[in-house]
C-alpha cells in the first residue's frame, strides 16, 4: 500500500465524466445520477485500493419523453446532525474565537465538572440548561460571541505589544460592569431559579431530607468551591429564605 500510494502521487490526473439527467412530470423532478472513468491516471498505481462503479446511462436529448415503468414510494425521515463530542467543540471554539490554544480544553473541562454538561457525546444538563436561559434573559452579552472573541482579540493583542494591559482592562470593565450590577440586583429571583433545579438534578444519595430550620426547603449536600470540602446546605439558601 505505501509503495503503491507513493507510485500514485507521480501519475498523471485521473478523468471522470459525471452525468445527471433531470426528468419532470408535472410538478415532480426525478433525478439520475451516472458516470464513468475516462482516464485512469494515477488509479492505475492505487489498484486495488481504490475503487468505482461505472453508471452507464442511456444518451438523451433534452425535452425527450420518458416512459415510467414503476413507481415505488419510500418513507424516511431526516436524522438530526450528531451530537458534539470534547473535539469537535474544541474545533468549533477555535472558529468562533473563543478561548485561547492555553485555555479552550480547560473551559469543557469545567463544563464537565460543574456538571453543566455530560457524557462523551455531549448532552446538556437541566442545571446547564437552566443557566443557559437565566443567563440569556438576564446578561445576554455574557453569551455574545462577538464580545468574546474581541476580548480575546484584545488580550492577544496585549501578548504582541499592539494594545496596554490597563487600556484592555478598563475597556473590559466598562462593558461588564452594568451586567453585573443587574445579576445583583436580580440576585434572588437568580437563586430561587437555580435552587429549583439544583434540587431536581442531584442524585438521591445527596439529599439529605426536610430542612428543620425553615420548613420548605431541602437540606442537601454540597461542595465548597474554595475549600472543595462536602457540607449540608438547604435549597432555599439560594434566595435567601433560609441560613442554613
Amino acid at each position: 500500500l505505501v509503495a503503491r500510494r507513493f507510485l500514485a502521487v507521480f501519475g498523471e490526473p485521473a478523468l471522470r465524466e459525471t452525468v445527471r439527467i433531470v426528468v419532470q412530470n408535472g410538478d415532480h423532478v426525478f433525478l439520475v445520477h451516472g458516470g464513468k472513468i475516462l482516464q485512469e491516471g494515477w488509479r492505475e498505481f492505487y489498484r486495488p485500493y481504490v475503487r468505482s462503479e461505472d453508471v452507464a446511462l442511456p444518451n438523451v436529448a433534452e425535452g425527450e419523453g420518458a416512459l415510467f415503468e414503476s413507481v415505488t414510494r419510500l418513507d424516511r425521515f431526516t436524522e438530526p446532525p450528531p451530537r458534539f463530542n470534547p473535539s469537535n467543540l474544541l474545533r468549533l471554539m477555535e472558529e468562533q474565537g473563543i478561548g485561547t490554544k492555553a485555555t479552550r480544553a480547560e473551559i469543557i473541562e469545567t463544563l464537565y465538572k460543574r456538571g453543566y454538561i455530560e457524557e462523551r457525546r455531549i448532552r446538556v444538563t437541566d442545571l446547564g440548561l437552566t443557566v443557559s436561559k437565566i443567563v440569556e434573559e438576564h446578561c445576554p452579552q455574557l453569551v455574545s460571541v462577538e464580545l468574546t472573541r474581541a476580548l480575546e482579540a484584545k488580550m492577544e493583542a496585549i501578548e504582541r505589544g499592539e494594545e496596554k494591559q490597563e487600556n484592555v482592562i478598563q475597556e473590559a470593565l466598562a462593558q461588564l460592569q452594568p451586567v453585573f450590577e443587574n445579576l445583583k440586583r436580580n440576585e434572588a429571583a437568580l437563586g430561587g431559579e437555580l435552587a429549583k433545579v439544583v434540587g431536581t438534578t442531584r442524585p438521591e444519595t445527596s439529599v439529605v431530607g426536610p430542612c428543620p430550620s425553615c420548613k420548605t426547603g431541602t437540606l442537601i449536600i454540597l461542595r465548597s468551591r474554595r475549600t472543595g470540602k462536602r457540607f449540608v446546605g438547604c435549597t432555599s439558601f439560594f434566595n435567601r429564605l433560609c441560613n442554613a
